[in-house]
């Protein structure tokens, strides 16, 4: 029951975002007609950050200015296509990274508070608590190097996830332009297109590779569209089964202080055993 529950949650997720995600297209059609008058004057790199500022940064779902991380409101100015895809991915996963320790550091303190509210007479107690603390230093030295901006405790879980997809969904809108301003303004430069191992290239052959590049970017656009639910979904999947892993690993600490003390009653037993045995056989 509580697996058909998850599924239906998850599937009710991933509805959720495909909705935002077409209705995000469909407001930035609307809204790109305001665009052209208020940004008429600007051109390449400059069209790109008034994009970026009236289409992605002032849509509703978009304006939560809660963060996981802080990242570069837009990306530098002439990066080829190959170095943008592996910034935009860089990027997405600082995103998912910080949002799992987030998420890990809470559960760790919401388990620790539970168990210290507990029967103190629990024999694995304090072997549980001192890893919990340790694990949640950790935890904070990874966020420290990540430069990870903490999340409150006390934060509805559905508020963190919309904090989550906020932010994602801001950096795809911010990576989408930036392709828009690859493809009609950097690489209709010919310096960006022609090898320089060339001295001379036919116009044929240029226009074959500015038409192979506009597929590439335009093959990049649907990929990072594609996998934008499937990224959150995993990490919603994680984040609901974070508790119960935790909980698996508080019966394992359970199951290996009574095996220990199993052995060592069955031992003293078994010597028992043996010296009447033996004492009877004399």
């Amino acid at each position: 029951m509580i697996f058909i529950k998850k599924n239906i949650f998850l599937k009710k997720i991933f509805q959720i975002i495909s909705i935002l995600l077409i209705f995000g297209q469909i407001t930035t059609y609307a809204v790109e007609e305001n665009i052209i008058i208020k940004c008429t004057w600007k051109k390449d790199y400059d069209l790109y950050k008034c994009e970026i500022k009236n289409i992605c940064s002032l849509q509703e779902y978009w304006k939560n200015e809660k963060k996981v991380i802080k990242l570069d409101k837009f990306y530098k100015k002439e990066i080829p296509l190959e170095k943008i895809k592996v910034l935009y991915k860089e990027n997405q996963n600082k995103i998912y990274k910080c949002s799992i320790l987030n998420s890990q550091e809470i559960v760790f303190t919401q388990v620790q508070k539970i168990l210290t509210e507990t029967d103190k007479t629990w024999d694995v107690m304090s072997i549980v608590i001192k890893k919990i603390e340790d694990k949640k230093i950790k935890i904070q030295q990874l966020k420290k190097q990540s430069k990870c901006i903490d999340i409150k405790e006390n934060w509805q879980k559905e508020a963190i996830k919309k904090i989550i997809l906020d932010q994602s969904s801001l950096e795809l809108c911010n990576y989408r332009y930036y392709l828009k301003y690859l493809n009609n303004t950097y690489y209709s430069d010919l310096k960006n297109i022609v090898d320089p191992s060339k001295k001379v290239d036919s116009a044929k052959n240029i226009e074959k590779k500015q038409k192979w590049i506009k597929n590439k970017i335009e093959d990049e656009i649907n990929h990072s569209l594609k996998v934008f639910p499937i990224a959150y979904e995993s990490y919603t999947q994680y984040e609901g089964f974070l508790k119960i892993h935790i909980m698996f690993e508080l019966l394992e600490e359970d199951f290996i202080v009574f095996r220990n003390r199993l052995y060592e009653t069955l031992h003293s037993i078994n010597q028992l055993v043996y010296k009447i045995i033996n004492a009877q056989s004399k």
